[in-house]
């Protein structure tokens, strides 16, 4: 289902991925969730400057232990 999405993200022809809304100061905050069954669930928010965005929630439950800064979208 996430590379589905993926997909979608890459092609223009789709507007996955666009919905965000410009912010005062000219940055782009976004928020994504995925829950897949087996009742893994994971999600971002506040995150900057990142291609596939619905590839991070997702990064807990396959062993990434690291933490995101909110402001760069980064380790």
């Amino acid at each position: 289902m996430i590379s589905a999405v993926v997909q979608m993200e890459d092609d223009q022809d789709f507007n996955a991925g666009t919905g965000s809304v410009m912010r005062v100061d000219g940055s782009i905050q976004m928020d994504a969730a995925v829950m897949i069954p087996g009742g893994r669930f994971g999600a971002v928010a506040a995150i900057e400057r990142v291609k596939n965005l619905c590839l991070w929630p997702g990064m807990s439950w396959r062993g990434h232990r690291t933490s995101y800064s909110p402001v760069t979208g980064g380790p």
